[in-house]
């Protein structure tokens, strides 16, 4: 409760001051009234900057119900005045329950530093928190001192908004661009238990939503999710993460590895017997959808260790869409693969590739992946290992639709198929010996310049097994190929050398 002094008549009076407004507002109408300098500025005007902001949320969460609106300004911030990249006392930090909007003329900026790492916005183990409005944070990607020596080599832990076992935190509506590292982080505590369960002093992030952004040319990663549960990032424009030249011989502001607009990449340690790993980390029911994905460096979507994760009802138009390293357990669904780029070797829109434990048995397993069209890609899917699902996907002019690696017990079911490319194919498999066990491919039009099934040295020298179910194609081929029936199917010619193929009722 605030008081007015009245002290006329020689008498001490308080009266209550009666609060209009239950949110504390700073626009161009009352900017003046506090301690922020505008526009370029020294190291020290620019903390004095931070620590106003920081005055103002504290200001606002004590008096004005945890309620703050801020525009008008366009202000450097000084948060890196320690070596302690991630501290919550070496940012703006968001306590719990508190609404912090950003109007359409809100610039926070990250003063030019030499630090390894920062964080303009911190939520570290803060609960129920909202940044959202049509504000804008700017990093020091392009202005940062790379050879300063500070921390790390990699320069790469410079985050806009940096969000820490923290529970019901959405961010919304914002434009995050230029950081030196990643636009968002999402992650717990510390390192859980071996099973992945948290420990005693352990807390994941949980019901974490990032909405209506546009997330924009930051250096590292666009948005990094390392553990957390029930992750929500829809109706973001994402680009550009990890822009610059190819493979930079020196540190700088160009794109740093991994360069991709969403990575869910929780750390697991292999365990001794290198057939199972220790989830340091954990990732569960990440939900990415609604998305557009244009111009990230490495991928749109990459699934690292991603477990549960569902991808549905983006537009990618990367190079490369959707990949992963020992994901598992995770759905890509109904959504467009539409690549804008010239069409080169590298262009994939899902792209499994295989990872083996030590005792033979692949690491990527139980993907399904539906109702997706591919368009114009070198590689529609590249799908390997076990337990995968592939139907209803229609692929256009895409070089290789879909590329079969090492499968078992997998099925593709009525994936419709065109391309006018050169030389181009439908369902096909690489020059090595693979091994396809227990799988099917049943239905879909198949309809390619060059052969629309070309299965060359599958089950030669390995056991398998591989059913042809009720597909429509122009030409098939076999080569050094064994074990495979093909029946009740329609072509017009088909090749075979060196194979046996078991075919019934073909036309």
């Amino acid at each position: 409760m605030k008081y007015n002094l009245d002290i006329s008549n020689g008498v001490y009076t308080f009266t209550p001051v009666i609060i209009i407004s239950d949110v504390l507002i700073i626009n161009k109408d009352n900017k003046s009234n506090y301690n922020f300098i505008e526009g370029l500025v020294n190291n020290d005007v620019a903390l004095a900057n931070k620590n106003e902001f920081q005055r103002v949320v504290d200001l606002a969460k004590s008096d004005y119900n945890g309620k703050l609106f801020i525009d008008d300004l366009d202000v450097y911030y000084n948060i890196t005045n320690t070596t302690d990249r991630h501290s919550k006392y070496n940012t703006i930090a968001i306590p719990s329950d508190f609404d912090l909007e950003l109007g359409a003329n809100l610039i926070a900026r990250v003063q030019p530093n030499g630090n390894d790492g920062y964080m303009l916005f911190g939520i570290d183990d803060e609960d129920n928190v909202t940044i959202k409005g049509k504000g804008t944070l700017i990093g020091d990607r392009y202005e940062h001192n790379y050879n300063s020596g500070i921390g790390s080599r990699t320069q790469e832990w410079g985050h806009l908004i940096y969000i820490r076992a923290a529970h019901n935190i959405i961010i919304d509506g914002l434009t995050i661009k230029k950081g030196s590292g990643d636009a968002v982080e999402i992650r717990g505590r510390n390192h859980r238990n071996n099973d992945g369960s948290l420990k005693s002093n352990g807390k994941e992030s949980f019901n974490i939503t990032i909405k209506n952004c546009f997330i924009d040319d930051n250096r590292r990663n666009n948005i990094s999710v390392v553990d957390g549960t029930d992750i929500f990032i829809e109706h973001n424009t994402i680009k550009n993460a990890g822009s610059g030249i190819k493979e930079p011989s020196v540190i700088s502001s160009n794109g740093i590895s991994p360069r991709v607009g969403i990575d869910v990449e929780a750390f697991k340690w292999n365990a001794p017997d290198d057939n199972s790993v220790y989830d340091l980390q954990r990732c569960e029911e990440i939900h990415i959808r609604n998305n557009i994905f244009s111009e990230n460096y490495a991928a749109d979507v990459i699934l690292f260790n991603g477990e549960k994760s569902y991808v549905y009802e983006n537009i990618f138009n990367s190079e490369v869409g959707v990949g992963t390293s020992y994901g598992y357990n995770n759905k890509v669904y109904n959504n467009t693969f539409n690549n804008k780029s010239s069409e080169t070797t590298s262009g994939k829109g899902i792209s499994i590739e295989g990872v083996k434990w030590a005792n033979g048995e692949e690491r990527h397993t139980d993907w399904e992946i539906y109702g997706n069209t591919f368009i114009n890609y070198h590689f529609g899917t590249i799908i390997t290992g076990d337990r995968h699902s592939v139907y209803s996907n229609t692929y256009v002019d895409c070089k290789y639709s879909v590329r079969i690696n090492y499968n078992k017990d997998c099925v593709y079911v009525d994936n419709n198929i065109s391309s006018l490319v050169l030389n181009s194919g439908g369902y096909n498999t690489y020059s090595s010996e693979i091994q396809i066990i227990g799988t099917t491919i049943t239905g879909g039009v198949l309809s390619t310049v060059s052969e629309s099934l070309s299965l060359f040295n599958v089950n030669n020298k390995l056991s398998g097994g591989l059913i042809i179910d009720s597909i429509s194609a122009n030409s098939i081929r076999f080569r050094n190929s064994q074990n495979i029936i093909l029946k009740n199917s329609t072509f017009d010619s088909i090749r075979e050398s060196d194979s046996d193929i078991t075919k019934i009722n073909n036309n």
